[in-house]
């Protein structure tokens, strides 16, 4: 069997069925965070400035895990957070923005996103729930 090359019309063609394909994942759909939300918690909400926000949330102390940060992202007024998983030996699992870990508070990372007076959403395995502005207790 003779191979025939693409022409460009092909490559272009394949190139916009590939992005076609990822189009559901930067659509509307929420995100899914790795972790459930009780494991987490506290999640504290800081604003810093008029267009920074730093979350600060606990990870499990587990030795085959870690948290390198968070997915975000931002769509009809909602910031969706989501704090990622990753395994130890897993050099292929990314966060869109990395933790800063303080050394006296490893289990307590830090994590900066732009913020543009969104409400914020945490997106947890088993649910989500808004951390900012604060909903009133009932």
């Amino acid at each position: 069997m003779q191979r025939m090359p693409l022409g460009r019309s092909s490559c272009i063609a394949v190139a916009l069925l590939a992005m076609l394909a990822a189009l559901p994942a930067c659509t509307g759909e929420p995100l899914e965070g790795d972790y459930g939300r009780a494991s987490v918690q506290p999640v504290e909400v800081t604003p810093m400035g008029s267009d920074q926000i730093r979350i600060r949330y606990s990870v499990p102390g587990e030795t085959l895990f870690h948290s390198p940060g968070v997915d975000f992202r931002s769509a009809n007024g909602t910031l969706q957070v989501a704090i990622r998983r990753c395994g130890i030996k897993n050099s292929g699992c990314t966060a869109v923005a990395r933790t800063i870990a303080p050394k006296e508070e490893t289990w307590r990372p830090d994590v900066v996103l732009p913020y543009r007076g969104e409400r914020i959403m945490m997106m947890y395995r088993d649910g989500q729930q808004q951390v900012f502005p604060a909903v009133p207790s009932r």
